[in-house]
């Protein structure tokens, strides 16, 4: 999906697209990438992390994001709200 995006997206420099093992929180982005706009997740991909897996993620996210950031995530499952 990542390289598909890219492709889509080539025209568009300022949007770029990331792939990582979300289960180890954001990793070495939050130490390589500055802040980002938007924090994305569909399809319940998140759903399928260990709660303290989603947990440290969800940490990263909020000191890793800058006053603005959106994070959008689709959670079904045990995680939903439903």
């Amino acid at each position: 999906m990542v390289e598909k995006e890219q492709v889509l997206f080539a025209d568009h420099p300022h949007v770029r697209f990331k792939q990582a093992d979300l289960s180890e929180g954001l990793g070495d982005l939050k130490i390589t990438e500055a802040p980002f706009a938007l924090y994305f997740s569909s399809y319940g991909s998140l759903s399928h992390l260990a709660r303290k897996d989603l947990v440290h993620l969800l940490q990263d996210i909020c000191h890793h994001g800058r006053h603005g950031s959106l994070v959008v995530m689709d959670l079904i499952g045990r995680y939903s709200i439903e």
